[in-house]
């Protein structure tokens, strides 16, 4: 007995429980990627994993389902026979197998066959299911949260009772921040100094953690104004200052204070108003009686002060008198200063500055010796001094109607820095000043905290670290749907395990010819109407067969037989005359659909088509960053996978039904050109695995079947290689566009200083903005300033035309997120130097004596005074030697071992660019012939006082030039890209177009000492200090190595490090409006710039840009190779099997088996001799007709089977 082994119950629950298993499988991929934001970090060298897995698990369950169909259609007229008689075309007719799976879902639906409708049906779901895996599991951009150990590297110390705060450092920083837009230092913001990380996070991360974080803040509540006193101080000339006394009173203080309001021009104003930030004890009568306790305050008034001026009677007589002062209009509040450390939220993402928020009821502590006040009070003193040494100028500024404002230091620079875009008219306003003053308190006090209390120290801490990742997600509308679709292939499994008769079991597998003929023995008025019809039409067959119902019945044990429904030995063969009459008058037979040369010719030129059309759609991708946007809407988002899909499994079932069709032929071509038994009546190519299949064709010999079967286990990977041949991919946006300049460089300005912008600033308490600049990027690691960068100093710039607009006239998308790449005009300056060494330079160490005395050359003429010095004496550089002093005799004098010392070494590093050649107030000199003259060296003396001295030099001269430089600047500011930094073309160097007048004064006489100036073991000035200390520092041993390489190192730090200086200059004094005082600029040597305008051209990037749909090559490349190799087998399948006409209509439906066999002498000679066919070969071999036996299709217009 045979039974269909894929039919059984068995086998179809276990198909059912299989669909069950991937719906749950799916449900909880689905779920475990909903909830971990993904299900794993994109993972480049397996990309294709994730992209073909899904794909190929469907495809195998696809194939494995195919068996089911296959067996389901090939037993449906047998199992509707064997359930109940049925007509011929419902019968030994009906052949599914033979019916693109459309039709034969129809056709099975009409019948009420539901076993074979439901299992085509579940064929194609599979089929579609198959196309929609492709994009199952999609990379998505996505934010994703861990939890990692950190690194903090400072923490606030535990202050003495010896404290001094670093208040200068600060000073200069807050002055750095207000006027030259420097970025905060390292741990501080606006409001906070804080720890920092030792790692910060790189591009696309995100850490969050808490730390400590300072936070100072002025409490300022209203108060009522008492005029104690208000006189005008006499014995000046043609100006007015009015001495003030007053106080204010709250509830629970009541300060008193002193100041001077004052005008240099009385006769222009009747009224002065005035904003003061004033100190005093609570209950204290002295203004400068500060304690210690709680009892000082902070007080802000915002006051105007009236007037009427006195004609004097003397004509001669300059001293103006006024009266009627009175005070109006007044706001004021006693302000109490307070801080606290809280632990704070640190969120930093990326490069960007990191946001700190207090936690929400976070304990607070203070430092132990620290007091409030201490902030206050040391922010008033550095603000006096550079008061009462007019480094801050402090007159009045007009505001109109007869009136003037002036303000003390502390409200000038807390307007510098907050109120800096406020026209004076409206600084009158005492609300601004309410908010303003305690705003630069608390910045600077963060200053002070971070110079006074922060100190380098290693904790690690628990943080929060979100990272940007390409994560694999199971995307929602694929993943239910294909849940959907599962859910209904086991419904419809379920419908073929209830429908299925309960006996499948046949007497033998009816699939081949014998096994097929063997149940028709005792139907011998089937076989009579079916002679000499083995090629008629369809039709023609049902017309003999008409007449009857046919079923399947068990006559004995075991044994099935198809006779005519009510059987009756009278029924007899059609007249021969009617034989005749029939249409069988053609010589041969028919192409099946697929095997029409047509068809083929088709396939094949599909198959080539494909390959060139995608080998010009990987063209184009690559040549136009893909092949379309991404952006195409929500509900077509999956189409550049699912459409490709859908494509390619079309083409894989057409090479399925070629290779079906082909192989329901092999055992009649095979009977065609005659063959033995297994080679055609019990041969067998259908019923079985496509890999069974294959090797049981290798062994026959089959190769035309080998090569079909072959080309559609390739076809049938198109659909997974197809998952990943298209991809999504960001491509930045390129977009023309033009940079303005509004500034440029031009002559030096007469007083810089004189400029509203300029005026009232901290800059000029340490020499100006280039020295602040300057300073602060070299000791602080502050930020260049805008539009310059190291040497270079460009016109400020701001992006222009409308290019940059999208079609809507709207800015693009991620602005801030754009790189625009343009190539400018810079200035910078170049050093001419050379090199003295060896016997250029005469030494002279003078030990034991101290070089001493009074200088005109020397720091504010306060004399100089040089233990043990080192004269060195350089002739080409003695423009500056005089005999006046013993100071300036030599070249260069700088002190070496301090006084008392009788042995020791030393390193120094000096230059004439420190206040006219004295350097560390007295310490040395440097002269020299041109800009700048540098000295390094080592003295080394051992105790017998033997001196070994190494000494160079270097005399430069200078030069401002102007370059083209390719420049990238970021966002919409247009900040220079410090990751990609500018590069000049040196080819384009060219004079500055104007004239730049570099005088013979100190180029540094004005940066920071950052930490040695003078010790036992290294003598630098302040140039030299950051040389060897900044970011861009040379090993202080460079310094004491006379190796080649070593000063190649110092010149180049020294170059490098004076271009930085000189850039910050040209920033501060040669900048000016563009067609203001210097209309030309500065201009590029090529054709870029336009000189009227000031455009540049430039390429705007906008990161990230588009998404786009690219093809991928390695997946292009793939398929090429299996169409290619598809093209190939098929190719050679036709040519193997050239004429496939050897049949009429359906070569597996019962009647056709039948009426073939019916015309020769199987049913008269050979199967009455057989008692079963559960092994066909023994049973012929025993009747006489086994493998010795030829078995051949034969005749013309009659064919049948013989011997």
């Amino acid at each position: 007995m045979w039974r269909p082994f894929y039919l059984q119950l068995w086998g179809l629950f276990t198909f059912c429980v299989a669909f069950i298993v991937l719906i749950a499988a799916l449900e909880i991929l689905f779920v475990v990627s909903y909830q971990n934001q993904g299900l794993a970090t994109v993972d480049k060298s397996f990309h294709y994993a994730w992209t073909y897995g899904p794909t190929a698990v469907f495809t195998i369950a696809t194939l494995t389902w195919d068996r089911v169909a296959f067996q389901t259609q090939m037993m449906a007229p047998w199992y509707r026979m064997k359930k109940s008689p049925s007509t011929a075309s419902e019968s030994l007719l009906l052949d599914y197998l033979d019916m693109l799976p459309p039709f034969a879902i129809m056709r099975a639906l009409k019948l009420r066959d539901w076993a074979p409708a439901a299992a085509l049906s579940i064929s194609l779901v599979l089929s579609l299911v198959i196309a929609l895996s492709t994009s199952l599991i999609q990379p998505h951009l996505t934010r994703i949260e861990t939890s990692v150990p950190l690194e903090l590297n400072t923490q606030f110390r535990d202050v003495d009772n010896n404290l001094t705060l670093n208040v200068d450092v600060a000073y200069l920083t807050m002055a750095g921040l207000s006027e030259l837009q420097l970025l905060y230092p390292e741990g501080t913001t606006a409001q906070y100094a804080h720890q920092t990380l030792a790692d910060p996070p790189m591009m696309g991360t995100g850490i969050q953690l808490n730390v400590d974080a300072f936070a100072a803040d002025l409490d300022c509540e209203m108060a009522e104004l008492e005029i104690i006193d208000v006189f005008q101080q006499r014995g000046l000339f043609y100006t007015f200052s009015f001495n003030i006394t007053l106080e204010l009173r709250r509830d629970d203080c009541a300060m008193r204070v002193n100041t001077e309001v004052g005008t240099e021009t009385p006769r222009n104003f009747t009224a002065l108003n005035f904003v003061r930030m004033l100190s005093g004890s609570c209950g204290g009568n002295s203004p400068s009686s500060i304690g210690t306790g709680d009892a000082e305050r902070a007080s802000i008034i915002v006051g105007r002060l009236t007037y009427e001026i006195e004609q004097p009677r003397d004509p001669d007589n300059t001293t103006l008198i006024a009266s009627g002062m009175r005070i109006t209009d007044s706001v004021q509040a006693i302000c109490m200063p307070r801080y606290a450390i809280r632990k704070a939220a640190f969120v930093q993402n990326g490069t960007l500055a990191p946001d700190i928020g207090l936690a929400q009821e976070s304990h607070s502590r203070t430092l132990p010796n620290v007091e409030a006040w201490d902030l206050m009070q040391a922010q008033i003193n550095a603000i006096s001094a550079a008061t009462s040494n007019d480094s801050i100028q402090l007159w009045e500024r007009d505001v109109g109607n007869g009136s003037a404002i002036n303000f003390d230091g502390y409200s000038l620079l807390a307007r510098s820095s907050e109120l800096h875009e406020v026209p004076f008219h409206a600084l009158t306003d005492a609300t601004l000043w309410l908010g303003a003053i305690p705003r630069y308190f608390q910045k600077f006090s963060a200053q002070i905290a971070k110079s006074s209390f922060m100190v380098p120290a290693s904790t690690t801490v628990t943080g929060t670290r979100t990272r940007d990742e390409d994560r694999l997600m199971v995307t929602g509308i694929p993943c239910r749907v294909i849940e959907a679709l599962l859910s209904l292939c086991t419904v419809l499994c379920m419908i073929i395990a209830a429908t299925l008769p309960r006996n499948t079991r046949m007497e033998s597998n009816p699939v081949s010819i014998l096994g097929t003929i063997w149940t028709a023995t005792e139907a011998k008025s089937v076989v009579l109407r079916l002679q000499n019809h083995g090629l008629s039409e369809p039709q023609v067959i049902l017309q003999q067969l008409s007449t009857a119902a046919y079923s399947l019945y068990q006559p004995r044990h075991n044994v099935f037989k198809i006779l005519p429904h009510d059987y009756s030995s009278t029924i007899q063969a059609l007249p021969r005359s009617r034989r005749r009459a029939s249409p069988d008058s053609r010589p041969g037979g028919k192409y099946a659909l697929m095997l029409h040369p047509a068809s083929r010719a088709l396939f094949l030129f599909l198959l080539g088509g494909m390959i060139v059309i995608l080998q010009i759609l990987l063209m184009l991708s690559n040549k136009n960053d893909g092949l379309g946007s991404a952006d195409i809407g929500k509900n077509l988002q999956y189409s550049w996978t699912v459409v490709p899909s859908l494509l390619f499994t079309a083409i894989a079932l057409s090479a399925g039904a070629i290779d079906s069709a082909t192989r329901s032929l092999v055992p009649f071509v095979a009977l065609k050109r005659g063959g033995s038994l297994s080679d055609t009546i019990a041969f067998d190519l259908l019923d079985g695995s496509r890999p069974r299949l294959f090797l049981k064709g290798l062994k026959t010999k089959s190769w035309a079947a080998v090569f079909t079967i072959f080309a559609f286990l390739v076809s049938s990977t198109f659909t997974i290689f197809s998952g990943s041949l298209y991809m999504t991919r960001s491509f930045p946006t390129e977009l023309p566009t033009t940079l303005t300049a509004n500034t440029t460089f031009g002559p030096l300005r007469a007083d810089p200083t004189g400029e509203e912008t300029y005026w009232g600033t901290a800059l000029a308490y340490s020499g100006g903005k280039d020295a602040v600049a300057s300073s602060l990027i070299l000791e602080r690691n502050g930020s260049f300033q805008p539009f310059t960068y190291q040497d270079l100093a460009f016109p400020s710039l701001v992006l222009g035309g409308p290019s940059l607009l999208l079609p809507d006239n709207n800015e693009p998308p991620y602005l801030e997120g754009m790189t625009t790449v343009a190539n400018v005009p810079a200035l910078r300056a170049r050093l001419q130097c050379k090199l003295y060494s060896g016997e250029q330079i005469r030494k002279n160490l003078t030990l034991n004596y101290v070089a001493e005395g009074e200088s005109p050359k020397t720091w504010n003429g306060v004399g100089y005074r040089v233990p043990n010095p080192l004269r060195l004496d350089i002739d080409e550089e003695n423009c500056l030697v005089d005999n006046f002093t013993e100071f300036t005799t030599s070249t260069i004098m700088v002190s070496t071992l301090q006084e008392g010392a009788r042995e020791g070494e030393m390193t120094f590093g000096v230059s004439s660019g420190d206040h006219f050649g004295d350097f560390n107030r007295g310490k040395g000199w440097v002269g020299g012939c041109g800009v700048v003259l540098y000295a390094w060296g080592h003295v080394a003396v051992d105790a017998d006082g033997q001196a070994t001295v190494d000494a160079f030099a270097l005399g430069c001269n200078e030069t401002i030039e102007a370059v083209d430089v390719s420049t990238h600047f970021n966002g919409s500011s247009l900040v220079i890209d410090k990751n990609n930094p500018p590069v000049p073309n040196e080819d384009s160097a060219r004079p500055a177009p104007f004239q730049v007048a570099i005088p013979h004064e100190p180029c540094y006489n004005s940066m920071l000492d950052p930490k040695i100036a003078d010790s036992a073991q290294e003598v630098y000035d302040n140039f030299f200090a950051l040389l060897t200390s900044s970011r861009w520092a040379v090993p202080a041993s460079d310094l004491a190595n006379t190796n080649t390489a070593a000063v190649d190192r110092v010149i180049a730090a020294i170059k490098a490090q004076h271009g930085l200086v000189r850039a910050n200059t040209l920033d501060t004094l040669y900048r000016v409006h563009v067609n203001d005082s210097y209309p030309e600029g500065v201009p590029s040597s090529g054709s870029q710039l336009s000189p009227d305008t000031f455009l540049y051209i430039a390429n705007a990037t906008v990161l990230p840009g588009t998404s786009r749909v690219v093809q991928d090559t390695w997946s292009t490349r793939v398929l090429q190779t299996l169409l290619a190799v598809t093209l190939v087998l098929s190719a050679a399948t036709w040519a193997l099997m050239p004429r496939a006409d050897v049949m009429v209509g359906s070569p597996t439906s019962i009647a056709r088996k039948l009426a073939l066999a019916a015309g020769g002498n199987l049913f008269e000679e050979v199967l009455p001799l057989m008692s079963n066919v559960e092994d066909e070969h023994r049973e012929m071999e025993r009747s006489g007709y086994g493998e010795d036996c030829m078995y051949v299709m034969a005749g013309e217009r009659r064919m049948g089977m013989g011997q």
